[in-house]
């Protein structure tokens, strides 16, 4: 019996011994699996938050592309401006020298229209004079006829 006692004995002993290490593996191997667990749901999170981070990230892109649009759209604006500010500028030289012509011009016409009245009126003078003239003349005919025929009435008054 003491052969049975002793193998018993050994028996209960490797069995404590091969429970002890199965226990002590099992725990282990829950241990890890607890802590995949927890890093697989981490992970799970980390995903979520990338695609959280990729989506910001689209839409990141997609800002400064339109801030990049605007700012190209404003850089040509301000392009146009300077263009439209150069051509307003030519513009307004061009007006003040047709203002300053068109101002020469008008002193022009007022002399020309001045110098046309003159000559209206020395026309008129000119008229008046030979009228006068005319006038002058007949009566100078008028007279000369009238001594002609006095001279020859006195020609003829002595031959009687």
């Amino acid at each position: 019996m003491s052969t049975d006692v002793n193998f018993l004995n050994v028996y209960t002993e490797t069995l404590y011994e091969n429970f002890d290490a199965i226990v002590k593996q099992n725990v282990m191997i829950q241990t890890r699996i607890k802590i995949a667990e927890k890093e697989l749901t981490l992970l799970a999170d980390a995903k979520v938050q990338v695609g959280t981070l990729t989506d910001e990230n689209r839409e990141l892109k997609s800002r400064v592309e339109q801030l990049q649009a605007l700012t190209s759209s404003y850089k040509n604006v301000a392009d146009d401006k300077s263009r439209l500010q150069s051509a307003l500028n030519e513009n307004s030289q061009v007006t003040n020298s047709m203002v300053s012509e068109l101002n020469d011009t008008k002193q022009e016409l007022v002399r020309l229209k001045n110098q046309v009245s003159e000559i209206a009126v020395l026309r008129k003078e000119n008229a008046d004079m030979k009228k006068t003239i005319e006038s002058a003349e007949q009566k100078d005919v008028v007279v000369i006829k009238s001594q002609t025929k006095k001279q020859s009435v006195k020609a003829t008054a002595g031959t009687f």
